[in-house]
């Protein structure tokens, strides 16, 4: 499998129609459905080295029906549905947009959401950020971060990233240091501009959120033995008092 992977990328590097337009000819009368699968997507990988695309392919949209088939089909083996979902990035938004949507469902495994949203992001369509955006609430850390990358690798993304942030919908917080010193420093002057006033108010109200969240403690009384066991556990590793 690896072996038949790497010559039909080598294929598809290549370019030449003769041989690509074979390769897609079997491909599509193959009853091996996660083989086809992951062939495709190697000779996409090949062709995109040469400058071209499986869109530009005759016959091809009957591999990306097929893929679509798969990626939605809860009975298909979830290693065979990833190397559908993988193959639908090679594809365009109109053709596997809404299966890709429908597949962000808490009801699908993390593997095969983070897959789709994986693949969501290598469209251009605007729909995308929205799409992630209307699922934030529903998706678990690891695909929030996921999201949150393919919100932050196009400049209309990021836009719709900062006013959903703005708005409260997703909270600052939520963004690590170096997405927002990305976000600060992006090349488009105008993100940067909305980013650095955005994150410099967020940061002095949180700031001062934790202020008073702690100022009570100034009037507790001391408790030097619990302070001590909490000392040995926490600090004395770095810090030494005695």
């Amino acid at each position: 499998s690896q072996f038949l992977q790497q010559l039909v990328q080598v294929i598809g590097a290549k370019n030449d129609s003769g041989a690509v337009g074979q390769v897609v000819d079997f491909l599509g009368t193959s009853d091996n459905r996660a083989l086809s699968l992951s062939l495709v997507r190697s000779l996409g990988d090949g062709l995109k080295r040469a400058g071209s695309s499986l869109d530009k392919l005759a016959g091809v949209k009957k591999i990306f029906a097929l893929a679509n088939q798969v990626a939605s089909d809860n009975k298909a083996s979830e290693a065979t549905r990833l190397q559908a979902i993988q193959l639908l990035a090679l594809s365009n938004f109109a053709e596997s947009g809404q299966t890709l949507f429908a597949l962000l469902n808490q009801n699908q495994s993390q593997t095969i959401q983070l897959a789709s949203v994986t693949s969501l992001s290598h469209f251009t369509a605007p729909e995308v950020a929205a799409e992630l955006i209307k699922n934030w609430n529903s998706f678990t850390p690891r695909l929030r971060s996921e999201a949150l990358s393919a919100l932050l690798a196009r400049p209309e993304r990021a836009t719709a990233l900062l006013q959903v942030i703005e708005q409260g919908t997703i909270r600052s917080a939520d963004l690590s240091s170096p997405q927002i010193k990305f976000l600060t420093n992006h090349r488009d002057a105008t993100i940067r501009k909305q980013a650095a006033k955005l994150f410099a108010a967020t940061s002095t109200s949180q700031r001062q959120d934790v202020i008073n969240a702690f100022q009570p403690a100034l009037n507790l009384p001391g408790d030097v033995v619990h302070g001590k066991v909490i000392y040995m556990e926490r600090c004395s590793s770095c810090h030494r008092y005695e």
